[in-house]
């Protein structure tokens, strides 16, 4: 003698007499598609980190040769100063 459960559920707003492994498909569908919509926020999530850690990087790089410029515009200027000092009273009278 064979013993088959159902289970009455509502699907489409209908009740529906599921068996074992009509209930299990289903739920092993439903699970499915919820690790996929978390795994989906995750990554964009993910994504969106890369994205700022990126930008920080580049940011940081960015000042960092600014810095370095300024040094070296910094130093170019303060020789050409120090070239045209005989020539101050000159320059000074225009």
């Amino acid at each position: 003698m064979a013993i088959s459960p159902c289970a009455c559920v509502i699907d489409d707003e209908k009740p529906v007499f599921l068996g074992v492994s009509e209930i299990l498909k289903r739920s092993v569908e439903k699970t499915v598609q919820l690790l996929q919509r978390e795994l989906e926020i995750k990554l964009g999530e993910l994504e969106q980190q890369w994205h700022w850690d990126s930008l920080e990087r580049i940011s940081s790089r960015s000042a960092s040769t600014a810095v370095s410029r300024n040094r070296r515009l910094g130093s170019v200027l303060a020789e050409i100063r120090e070239g045209l000092k005989p020539f101050a009273k000159q320059l000074a009278a225009r």
